[in-house]
């Protein structure tokens, strides 16, 4: 199994004059460019996921909707309550275990999506993972996702994943 961790685009400052609650909180234009062109990189790096799961944020959810076209058109988009940030990384592995696709796309937020990295591959959150806005890393298991079972693939960077996504002329 291979689940490949998307953290959302850059999305309107939560100080923002006239900004709405976190929860509803939108990508840029800025987000929604950057997000667009990240996708193109990891169309080129990442394996197509069977099924692509945002967390139920507005900002987190644009994200995942911007990358299902570019990398997995034919692929289930869903909002998953485990992905929305605070939820406690037992449950989150709980629910990772049971699944049964090949690849999944999760595609969240900050810190949660470093701890839940972090978990996976050492067993403990504490590990120091930084993913930018629009930031991405693959995860494999041999067999079922467990937490101190995975091992890091690669971890790339929204830059490095816009420059892996330009097309050469």
């Amino acid at each position: 199994m291979e689940i490949i961790i998307f953290r959302h685009g850059i999305a309107v400052d939560r100080t923002a004059p006239n900004s709405t609650s976190d929860e509803n909180r939108e990508l840029t234009s800025e987000g929604i460019s950057k997000t667009r062109d990240a996708a193109l990189g990891l169309k080129k790096i990442a394996g197509t996921p069977s099924k692509i799961i945002s967390s139920p944020l507005v900002r987190a959810r644009q994200t995942a909707e911007i990358i299902q076209p570019v990398i997995a058109p034919a692929c289930s988009l869903e909002t998953n309550k485990h992905l929305a940030p605070g939820i406690p990384l037992s449950k989150i592995c709980s629910w990772l275990e049971v699944q049964k696709e090949k690849c999944l796309l999760l595609v969240g937020h900050m810190p949660d999506l470093a701890e839940l990295a972090s978990l996976l591959i050492s067993n403990t959150p504490s590990l120091e993972i930084r993913f930018k806005k629009a930031a991405a890393c693959c995860i494999s298991f041999t067999g079922k996702c467990k937490a101190g079972t995975g091992c890091l693939e690669w971890l790339i960077q929204p830059k490095q994943l816009r420059l892996c996504g330009r097309t050469k002329k």
